[in-house]
């Protein structure tokens, strides 16, 4: 399948989805686990996990690359588009550790600034350990995730939050000027 990306210094998550997005914590309090982007579903997910990631993305102009087995079953971009998320592609599928794939992707991808492996199972290489979120399937992606997250990409969670807010004020001055001169 193809990617879609710019050609700058790409920095990318590499997201898995069962035990980051989606928990045992959310199958008890949602009545079980995701299997479907369908509403019924999509309501099963970790919306304070989505915000996070989503949050860290628009802030840090990071992407998403789908490295789940989710890819298997539906397109990189219906997944990104449901989950509201900036994806721009997806890992190949191979017979081999997870980790083999996130190197596959990213020889093919020479552009890639700076990369972080966000996932529940540790099938990572060596090399990829700086790179690596280890989240807990018990409850996906918790406060330190998101925090070891934020400085692999060299910023900490309140510029996150920061950078948003400065962006909204913009954002609501701009429209203010427009409805004065309409």
């Amino acid at each position: 399948m193809q990617d879609s990306f710019n050609t700058g210094g790409l920095r990318v998550i590499f997201l898995d989805i069962d035990g980051v997005l989606n928990s045992y914590r959310t199958y008890v309090a949602f009545g079980g686990f995701p299997h479907d982007l369908v509403p019924e579903h999509r309501q099963r997910f970790d919306e304070i996990s989505i915000s996070l990631l989503r949050n860290l993305c628009l802030a840090e102009n990071i992407s998403i690359v789908v490295s789940s087995s989710w890819r298997e079953k539906f397109k990189w971009q219906e997944i990104g588009q449901v989950l509201g998320l900036p994806a721009i592609g997806e890992t190949p599928t191979l017979a081999t550790l997870r980790g083999e794939e996130i190197a596959a992707w990213l020889v093919k991808h020479p552009a890639v600034q700076q990369y972080a492996i966000l996932d529940d199972k540790d099938e990572m290489l060596p090399k990829q350990a700086a790179h690596f979120v280890h989240t807990n399937a018990q409850e996906g992606i918790s406060y330190g995730n998101f925090v070891h997250l934020c400085h692999i990409f060299g910023t900490d969670p309140i510029a996150v939050h920061n950078v948003l807010k400065d962006r909204a004020r913009l954002e609501a001055d701009s429209n203010d000027e427009l409805a004065v001169l309409a």
